[in-house]
């Protein structure tokens, strides 16, 4: 997913240009070895690829949280910033990451765009400043919290913790499952407010993503407003 198009350019192209555009001076790139000479094929044009690393990581097969964990054991980064690349956002998210308050972990949050998007799962909820649970399963009738976008920011700190986490769950649960169990053991996860975004899944989701990628170049707000109406219909049941 993360090289359909979205009008000009490919989900991960634009992770991309948003974190140089932030100032990150290392991306890594893990994928499945069979997908490297892919990525690093369609990264080539990319104009920061001087800063991107396609990393063939075997430990895919066992889900992105063991890719993760081989990710972290192999950089020599004090912290990590992970990012879905099937998200599309709206605005430069990484932006907020910068500069951070030396919390251990800090994850990303955008509000709803609509209140049924709190009953699909991936909800973050949060009181005095500090996130009280994170809900990856569908909640039946939630209209409170906020959605989490992928983004999560952590110490290398919290590699030791991950170790841990996958010798009692898969690594191919839910990646907001071990921040919930990182801080369900008595440790503070702090957010960050970030733009909204779409989870492109489906093919409505690429469509929409790519409208509103138009729209966002031509700063036309006529047309944003038709999209979000189609959009709304979309999220509706």
């Amino acid at each position: 997913k993360a090289l359909l198009p979205v009008y000009t350019d490919s989900l991960l192209q634009r992770h991309i240009k948003y974190a140089g555009e932030a100032g990150i001076k290392k991306i890594i790139v893990s994928t499945k070895p069979k997908w490297e000479k892919i990525f690093s094929s369609h990264l080539a044009r990319t104009e920061q690829k001087k800063i991107v690393k396609v990393f063939p990581n075997p430990a895919h097969r066992q889900g992105s949280l063991s890719a993760l964990l081989t990710v972290a054991k192999t950089t020599d980064s004090d912290y990590l910033l992970m990012s879905l690349t099937d998200i599309f956002f709206f605005d430069n998210p990484y932006t907020h990451f910068i500069h951070n308050s030396n919390s251990l972990c800090v994850m990303g949050v955008s509000k709803p765009f609509h209140d049924q998007e709190l009953t699909s799962g991936g909800i973050v909820f949060i009181k005095d400043n500090k996130i009280q649970s994170i809900k990856e399963r569908p909640i039946k009738n939630n209209k409170k919290g906020w959605r989490w976008n992928g983004l999560a920011l952590f110490s290398k700190d919290l590699v030791s913790d991950l170790s841990l986490f996958l010798r009692d769950y898969p690594g191919d649960s839910p990646e907001g499952d071990f921040f919930e169990y990182w801080r369900s053991k008595g440790n503070d996860v702090g957010y960050k407010e970030c733009s909204d975004f779409i989870n492109v899944n489906t093919t409505n989701d690429l469509l929409l993503a790519s409208l509103y990628n138009f729209s966002i170049r031509n700063q036309d707000r006529t047309l944003r407003r038709i999209i979000d109406g189609m959009r709304k219909k979309l999220v509706l049941p």
